[in-house]
């Protein structure tokens, strides 16, 4: 009989252990379910107390990761505790080198602690423990170390404060166990997190990048595209992901792409001219490339595209001012043989005029000469202040004082035309270093220029504009733009206009821009002209605004 009512114990109590191992497998079960539906830390630590109250009978739970940077115990989670428990709790983390108690015990020896009875079995307490008591009031209590790889992360602890919580060795066991699979799943929340982070990361950096990126898979759909690249490509994200590239793409863009992935081949780079609402045309330089998993198999592929208007404008600005400078020394050779024998032509018709004084006719033919040797002249001064060097004399200065110097020069000569001039200038510009004897002579040229186009009158527009995003290295533009509704300029002839010698006046030496092309050389600014006939012209000059260390801006 003895025999069968031990036999009938002890399979009652290895019962009871199947049946807390069955709840901690359904717990650990229920955790990593929870744990596959969200990467929320917080979630997950509130599962993993609800699940260890539920087994464990206990009345309050405590989750204690360390904060390794403060050598602290912090309070993460709890359960069960009430309102002024739980601000005590989150609100006095413990210090794991100066406060000795239970928790930093644990912490730091990575042994379970069990204590049936506090108040009766209080060898293990600390002094410092003896005075939390007074405040926790803990009948029973048991804490286990989390760990990761044998590296302690944290606490999780419980009690009972109105019975005491018997448990068995292998109870106690268990609880380790529970505390071992928790530390996994915190490490794989942890991890979770920190992916995720990650990724949020890097889609803010591809999201504020200056550049389009597009990346497709290896069925040739489109399975991201940044900001920049919905810009350029003029279509929304939702629109385009997961679609077949042929069908979003122009052909340039789709030929590139196929070659990368059909081919393998290196990565390709084209330039591409794409024309705005405005009318304006862009260049973008678009390189392609394919993508590579961590084994270096073909995953798809990746599309880049940046603007490169201005860039092209400064090549095409520094080669116009390389021609120039060529064409400036030959002319200036030719000037200077014209010269010295046009001074004796000049000199000996001055003489024969005084001699045919009395004769109308001959007069008239020798004032006619003169004035041809005169224009003759002008235009060699011309053709050598062009072939010079005009090396700025740089300062600080606002240019808006530029424009105003420039139109106070031309204005009453303006108003004699019917000609107004009307300013648009934003506020907040810096002072900038410029010459501002060269910028009056740009301003001055324009201004001129905009006039003569409009020979019944009309209206003179100056603007001034900060453009562009402040990217990475600070840098914005000022335009300046100096707009007229006069007849405009032929499409033909826009191309031709910074031409030295090139003009359709009929006094004209075709100098003017050429020598405005070289002053904004000097101020590593841009020109632009934009023109319809019978609808006015608009130069736009891009000056690079750069803000330095004491407030001021450079050009």
């Amino acid at each position: 009989m003895a025999s069968n009512k031990e036999l009938l114990k002890k399979n009652n109590h290895l019962k009871d252990e199947l049946e807390k191992k069955g709840l901690m497998l359904s717990s650990i079960f229920r955790i990593n379910q929870l744990l596959n539906r969200t990467t929320n830390r917080e979630k997950v630590l509130q599962a993993i107390l609800d699940e260890s109250h539920r087994i464990f009978g206990l009345t309050r739970s405590l989750i204690l990761l360390i904060n390794k940077a403060e050598n602290k115990l912090e309070a993460k989670y709890c359960i069960g505790f009430s309102p002024i428990e739980e601000k005590v709790a989150f609100t006095q983390p413990l210090c794991m080198k100066t406060q000795i108690c239970l928790e930093t015990i644990v912490a730091k020896t990575g042994k379970l602690i069990y204590i049936s009875d506090i108040k009766n079995d209080s060898t293990i307490l600390t002094e410092f423990d003896r005075r939390k008591e007074k405040f926790w009031n803990r009948v029973s209590y048991i804490a286990a170390p989390l760990k990761i790889n044998r590296e302690i992360i944290g606490v999780i602890e419980g009690d009972r404060i109105t019975q005491k919580l018997a448990l068995s060795k292998s109870d106690m066991k268990l609880f380790q166990s529970f505390a071992n699979q928790a530390s996994i799943i915190l490490e794989n929340a942890r991890l979770f997190e920190q992916i995720v982070a990650e990724r949020r990361f890097t889609e803010n950096i591809l999201e504020n990048v200056p550049a389009g990126i597009l990346t497709v898979d290896k069925s040739k759909r489109i399975n991201s595209i940044n900001r920049m690249a919905e810009e350029i490509l003029k279509k929304k994200r939702r629109r385009v992901l997961g679609k077949p590239f042929s069908q979003i793409l122009e052909d340039d863009f789709v030929n590139m792409l196929n070659d990368n992935i059909d081919n393998h081949n290196t990565p390709k780079h084209i330039e591409v001219v794409k024309k705005e609402k405005n009318g304006r045309k862009k260049v973008y330089g678009v390189t392609s490339s394919l993508l590579n998993n961590l084994s270096g198999i073909d995953t798809g592929a990746i599309m880049v595209s940046h603007d490169v208007t201005d860039l092209k404008q400064t090549e095409a600005m520094l080669w116009r001012c390389e021609q120039l400078q060529s064409l400036g020394r030959m002319s200036a050779s030719i000037a200077h043989e014209i010269r010295n024998p046009l001074a004796s032509i000049n000199f000996n018709v001055q003489l024969l005029s005084k001699k045919i004084i009395y004769n109308k006719e001959m007069q008239r033919i020798s004032n006619n000469v003169l004035e041809g040797i005169d224009r003759i002249k002008t235009t060699i001064k011309r053709t050598l202040d062009f072939s010079k060097d005009l090396k700025p004399l740089m300062s600080y200065g606002y240019i808006y004082d530029v424009i105003a110097d420039s139109i106070s020069l031309i204005a009453p000569q303006l108003k004699t035309q019917s000609i107004e001039i009307k300013t648009d200038l934003c506020a907040g510009i810096p002072k900038l270093l410029y010459d501002h004897h060269q910028l009056r002579t740009v301003f001055v040229n324009l201004l001129i220029n905009a006039a003569e186009a409009m020979p019944k009158g009309g209206t003179i527009l100056v603007q001034g504009r900060i453009e562009g995003e402040k990217i990475f290295s600070g840098a914005k533009w000022l335009q300046m733009t100096v707009k007229d509704d006069g007849i405009g300029i032929p499409k033909e002839t826009v191309k031709m206009v910074f031409d030295p010698f090139f003009t359709t006046k009929k006094e004209g030496t075709g100098l003017g821009l050429s020598i405005v092309c070289k002053i904004l050389e000097h101020h590593n600014a841009l020109i632009e002209i934009r023109s319809r006939q019978g609808r006015g012209t608009a130069v736009h000059i891009k000056f690079p605004l750069i803000k330095g260390s004491n407030g001021n801006g450079t050009l």
